[in-house]
């Protein structure tokens, strides 16, 4: 346990650098684009994305990859992959898949072989976190829940992002728990 924590963090380990070699956000962005136009279209894929707006996904997804291979806390405020993917089934094949869709949207953007290992080995850290046989309770300051069946109001200690309109909610703001996903009060009532 300790040397796979000792591994990630030594993949997790800041390289501002890198990424601004890559291409930074531009690039970054345009290789999600690529990778969720598949997406949502691959037929084993797709069926996770039912209910996802592509632009959020994208954007977050963008925040995500910068907090990760730059270390900026700022650069994304959504979930942790463990409580994002909290209640999806997810197989091994399925993540494989996933990675050589990511790994194609790479190529086309023009990262080369050990620009896009770096990228995947950053995606594997998440791996364990991601695929499972069922799915898994969602923690909320630290406590464990299932998603509500009615609309449950969570007080935030710290910003969080709405799973509908992708907007910030604040420190002593409510999340509203609804179905599987939180969202701010202005999106409650659309859920």
């Amino acid at each position: 346990m300790e040397e796979r924590r000792r591994r990630a963090g030594d993949v997790l380990r800041p390289d501002p650098e890198w990424y601004r070699a890559i291409g930074g956000d531009q690039t970054v962005r345009r290789a999600l684009e690529i990778f969720y136009e598949r997406v949502f279209s691959d037929p084993v894929l797709a069926p996770f994305f039912a209910t996802v707006d592509k632009p959020t996904i994208i954007a977050k997804q963008v925040g995500f990859m910068k907090r990760c291979f730059t270390g900026e806390k700022n650069a994304y405020i959504g979930q942790r992959p463990r409580n994002a993917h909290h209640h999806l089934v997810i197989s091994e094949g399925q993540f494989d898949h996933r990675e050589r869709l990511m790994r194609e949207a790479l190529a086309e953007v023009g990262l080369r072989s050990e620009q896009i290992e770096r990228w995947i080995a950053v995606e594997e850290v998440f791996r364990r976190q991601i695929v499972k046989e069922r799915p898994v309770p969602l923690f909320y300051n630290g406590f464990a829940t299932y998603w509500a069946d009615e609309a449950k109001e969570e007080r935030l200690t710290c910003a969080a992002t709405c799973d509908r309109c992708g907007g910030e909610v604040l420190p002593g703001d409510s999340l509203w728990v609804v179905g599987e996903r939180a969202v701010c009060g202005g999106c409650r009532d659309l859920e």
